[in-house]
């Protein structure tokens, strides 16, 4: 299944990343353009059931740069974790072709072309405080599936020339990244506390030598 998230929320998602994106309070998504294979667009609305599809426990989920999905699946969502996860920006990156969804169509010459205009409503309405004007929710929708469509066209041009081997390694990043690792969080708050102590005396230190200049 392609699919593609349109969202809004207050938390920065480029100083903040994905995980603090997708679980915070203000986060909320607009809509999802998603598409089977050989199937038709389809488009979803936090007002509509969630599709019986999308709980299949043998669906494989794709997107350019599908760690963001992901997020907002897991705990945006809620939902359970798909049998697997395809990207095809890492898809991208591996052929040393530019991560971007509309250059990586450019450099390969896809006949479907990126929406631009759309990306500048997308870029108005992903803020939690910003009031849609007339006909700009469409106009996100059509936005949103029209990075599917590109999406999928990136895909049929590069997945058959992933090797197995690269396929295992990005299944295996995608568990890693999710599972996170454990972090001994007395032990960095002490270190905290003694580079700080330290720095405290060092600055007396160098104060008292340079009589105050320094």
């Amino acid at each position: 299944m392609h699919l593609d998230f349109e969202t809004y929320s207050n938390c920065d998602l480029k100083n903040r990343g994905q995980y603090n994106y997708a679980n915070d309070v203000s986060t909320g998504i607009h809509g999802a353009a998603w598409k089977l294979a050989d199937g038709p667009m389809e488009l979803w609305t936090p007002s509509d059931p969630i599709p019986d599809v999308w709980r299949r426990s043998d669906l494989v989920i794709l997107a350019h740069n599908v760690a963001f999905e992901r997020c907002i699946w897991l705990y945006t969502l809620g939902l359970q974790q798909p049998r697997a996860w395809g990207c095809t920006m890492a898809m991208a990156a591996n052929f040393n072709i530019a991560l971007s969804l509309d250059q990586a169509g450019q450099a390969l010459g896809l006949p479907e072309k990126k929406d631009k205009e759309g990306y500048e409503v997308m870029r108005r309405m992903m803020k939690a405080w910003y009031k849609p004007e007339a006909g700009e929710f469409q106009r996100l929708c059509e936005y949103c599936k029209q990075d599917v469509v590109v999406e999928e066209e990136l895909f049929e041009k590069l997945y058959s020339f992933m090797t197995p081997t690269e396929q295992k390694i990005f299944q295996v990043d995608q568990r890693i990244n999710n599972r996170g690792i454990h972090v001994d969080t007395k032990s960095a708050t002490a270190i905290l506390h003694a580079v700080e102590s330290q720095k405290e005396d060092l600055n007396r230190e160098i104060s008292s030598l340079t009589d105050g200049v320094i």
